[in-house]
This record gives structure tokens, C-alpha cells and sequence, in this order.
């Protein structure tokens, strides 16, 4: 608790194998890339860990601070990995905020700042799942490729063939590409807002998603923002 960790190469905080761990307002920042190694990344969690960072804090800003890191700020992979956190800052990370892959399962992410971080803030990648996700702003995502990828894009929220369980009271906002963009995902998307995104929220192939009315998020290439899942990524 209370630590400082920066300027590090391959992670800041690594977790792995069966072990449970917590951290409370820790500073992660500044992680090189070390040869040709890969990472970078602020907090790993991989191999079946368990890591609940910031226990308790209910308020956004009282938490860690994950920022300027050389990759992913949180990384979580691999089957049987699990993690949550609360009133966590990411931001400035040269890729995705939080990067959750390979079978692993985030609990809950809320009351948290995702900004300013390369490619997307928060990415739910295909047989992963993010189970409660509120009260949280992801907002200012910088245009970029997220790791592995070779497309560019600047996504607040994007999940392909994930449980996103409840997406629930967050302000998705100054995103360049998508506020948030699912394909098929599955969960429940409810009292969103945001404003001057590319687009709004947009899902396709996930009958199991509800986008519900009570979402106001906006995107400049769409107007207001209707609250509906549709069938096809405009181009």
C-alpha cells in the first residue's frame, strides 16, 4: 500500500501462477520495454493470479495511479486470472487502459478514470469476461493499434464475444473512433452518457446485448445517439 513504482522494465507489478494479492494507492508508472521483450505494461496479472487493486474506495481519483506506462496499463490473461478495482486512475498509457485476454475474468471495474491511453480504453477480448462495469469515465482515447493488432483505432470500450455483464452509469466521452463498440458480446449496456465521440455506442452480431433507452451517449457522425443495436459497422 501506499508505494511507488516506476521506471521499471517488463512490469511494474507482475503477478502469476496461484497466488492472490491486493494493492491500495500505489503510483505504477513510467515501465520500459526492455530489448525485445515483450511488456511494458503498469500491473500484470496472468497464469490463474488473483489482484484487487484498490479494495474499498468508492470515490473516483482515491485510488491508484497507473499513468505513462510503455504498453497496457492493467494487463489480465489466461484462464483462471481474475482481478477488480475502484477509484483507479489510467491514463497516458502508450496502449490500451485495461486489456483483458484469454479466458481471464475482471470481477468489477468502477468509479475509475480511463484517459488519454492508445488504441481503446478498455478492451474485452473474444471468451473473456468483464462482469460489473460503473460509474466509471473513459474518456480522450488516443488513435493507435492495441497490442497484437494492425488496425487503428481509438475506442472508448470494445469487446468481441465477451460477457460484459452490466455496463452501468458511465461517461464515455472524447473518444476519436467508437464510445464503445461490441461484437458479439453479451450483458446489459444502461445509463451511459458521453458526448464528442466518432460514434456512439454500436454493437453488432449480439443478440444477447441490451442497449437500452436509457443511454445518452453521443457521436459527432451520428447525431444524438439512438439507442439501438444494429446489424452492420458504418465505414
Amino acid at each position: 500500500s501506499l508505494a511507488s513504482i516506476t521506471c521499471n522494465g517488463i512490469a511494474a507489478v507482475f503477478t502469476q501462477g496461484q497466488v492472490s494479492s491486493q494493492g491500495l494507492r500505489l503510483v505504477l508508472s513510467g515501465t520500459r520495454r526492455v530489448g525485445s521483450l515483450p511488456g511494458g505494461d503498469g500491473l500484470t496479472v496472468l497464469g490463474g493470479a488473483s489482484f484487487d487493486l484498490d479494495p474499498g474506495v468508492n470515490v473516483r481519483g482515491a485510488g491508484s495511479e497507473i499513468v505513462g506506462n510503455a504498453r497496457v496499463g492493467v494487463l489480465v490473461q489466461n484462464a483462471g486470472s481474475s482481478f477488480s478495482m475502484r477509484g483507479t486512475l489510467v491514463g497516458a498509457n502508450e496502449a490500451t487502459g485495461l486489456f483483458i485476454a484469454n479466458l481471464a475474468t475482471v470481477s468489477q471495474v468502477a468509479a475509475s478514470e480511463f484517459s488519454h491511453n492508445v488504441g481503446v480504453g478498455v478492451a474485452v477480448a473474444t471468451s473473456t469476461e468483464l462482469m460489473d462495469f460503473r460509474g466509471n469515465l473513459v474518456h480522450d482515447t488516443q488513435t493507435g493499434v492495441v497490442p497484437g493488432g494492425t488496425t487503428m483505432v481509438g475506442d472508448g470500450i470494445s469487446a468481441g464475444n465477451a460477457a460484459v455483464g452490466m455496463v452501468v452509469g458511465n461517461t464515455l466521452s472524447g473518444n476519436p473512433r467508437f464510445a464503445g463498440i461490441f461484437s458479439g458480446a453479451r450483458g446489459t449496456l444502461s445509463q451511459n452518457d458521453g458526448m464528442d465521440n466518432g460514434f456512439r455506442l454500436y454493437a453488432y452480431d449480439s443478440p444477447g446485448l441490451t442497449i437500452d433507452s436509457t443511454n445518452r451517449v453521443q457521436g459527432r457522425a451520428e447525431g444524438a445517439g439512438r439507442p439501438a443495436v444494429t446489424t452492420e459497422v458504418p465505414r
